[in-house]
């Protein structure tokens, strides 16, 4: 008897979880009547709207956590106006550079454009709407040695953007390591040179940033070591191209 009322409890929690006891809704957007299971819920709080499948399957794949959890329905809507209005200069997109593992960031140097790709779903980014960003080597696990000492952790990029209105971390590679001279081991301070391939990457993000976006264009050339735990030894790009 008690096997059966706990089955039961669990057939309630995931009917409930699927929307099953969910009131007939209208999709915000289209207008459709939509039953319990056809609804998806947006934003949160005072903001929260519903959308039809068919509506909000027209967010992209790799933003569509984010935009779910934080998007007004004002969001998104001017986010498929975004969509519609640099639809074309988006497609010009070719890479030019690329690094990542989990999250595979591109850079578009010749057109000012980026994307990130997760699990096959790319979405293409303009530099104009990136506000702020941070490219970084997070440390995670030292092993320190005698002579030496081995510093793990993840390489991952954040971008802030204000349209489409959404801000992202991604992980670009889960399992990055570096070796280094232990140095300040009471204050666990270690310095290391970063790979070239993601160094390279950095100086174009920086470089492709400061040439498109206001924001970037804004900002004064400042030290990136602020936001690294190394010092560059090779010149920066002197503008946003790798030819």
């Amino acid at each position: 008897m008690a096997l059966v009322i706990i089955i039961a409890i669990i057939v309630l929690i995931v009917m409930k979880h699927k929307g099953v006891f969910r009131k007939t809704a209208v999709c915000r957007h289209c207008g459709k009547v939509l039953k319990g299971t056809e609804q998806v819920v947006m934003g949160a709080g005072a903001s929260q709207y519903i959308l039809c499948r068919d509506c909000a399957a027209k967010i992209s794949p790799v933003i569509f956590d984010e935009a779910s959890a934080d998007w007004s329905y004002e969001d998104y809507a001017d986010y498929l106006v975004w969509e519609e209005e640099t639809k074309e200069e988006r497609a010009q997109f070719h890479e030019t550079d690329s690094y990542g593992f989990e999250t595979k960031l591109a850079v578009d140097a010749d057109h000012g454009l980026f994307s990130l790709m997760t699990e096959g779903n790319r979405q293409v980014f303009r530099f104009a709407d990136l506000t702020d960003y941070t490219i970084n080597f997070k440390e995670e696990v030292v092993d320190d040695g005698l002579l030496e000492s081995k510093v793990l952790g993840k390489e991952y990029i954040s971008v802030d953007l204000v349209r489409p209105k959404v801000y992202l971390e991604r992980v670009l590679n889960a399992a990055a390591g570096y070796s280094t001279t232990p140095k300040g081991r009471i204050n666990r301070k270690y310095e290391y040179d970063l790979t070239d391939a993601f160094e390279h990457i950095i100086k174009v993000f920086d470089v492709c940033f400061l040439s498109n976006s206001s924001a970037g264009r804004m900002r004064t050339a400042r030290a990136s070591t602020a936001r690294r735990s190394t010092t560059f030894r090779r010149p920066w790009p002197s503008s946003c191209s790798t030819a």
